[in-house]
């Protein structure tokens, strides 16, 4: 009879050790994918500003607060989604990993992707560069350097 004891003792420890080693990889995943969400938020404020500056615009706490808000939407987005992935993991026999939490990182990481393709379409817009022609047109003084400006407009006009 003990040998009986010792042998579930062994199945079941080798069972514990299978469903910690389970749990340990899913907990990983969940973490990597919320440190890059945060990652990627980050970086999208950070190109967010460098637009601004390119801009000359002034810049306030305002992104800074909505970087925060998003950041803490998206993590919230992923522990929601992580319940769905607790169920699967519980119920079903071929979920090993939280694939959910997976494929939202995903949509996360590619809408961030988008922001910041777009931040740097407007760093690098006309509109920019024509408010710096127009600066230099104030500063304009002199017929020569009004005449070097209209000559750096029509030698760059359609270019962009």
């Amino acid at each position: 009879m003990s040998l009986y004891i010792m042998y579930n003792f062994r199945s079941m420890e080798k069972m514990f050790d299978f469903v910690q080693q389970d749990v340990s990889v899913g907990i990983t995943i969940v973490f990597v994918c919320c440190v890059f969400i945060i990652i990627a938020t980050l970086l999208d404020f950070w190109s967010a500003v460098e637009a601004g500056k390119a801009r000359k615009e002034k810049l306030s706490s305002h992104p800074i607060l909505r970087t925060g808000r998003k950041i803490i939407d998206y993590l919230i987005l992923v522990f929601f989604v992580l319940m769905i992935d607790v169920l699967g993991l519980l119920c079903f026999s071929f979920y090993g990993i939280p694939y959910f939490v997976v494929i939202i990182t995903i949509g996360i990481l590619l809408r961030e992707g988008l922001s910041m393709k777009e931040n740097y379409k407007l760093k690098k817009s006309d509109a920019i560069e024509a408010v710096n022609i127009a600066t230099e047109i104030i500063k304009c003084i002199t017929k020569e350097d009004a005449e070097r400006i209209i000559k750096y407009i029509n030698n760059n006009r359609g270019k962009h």
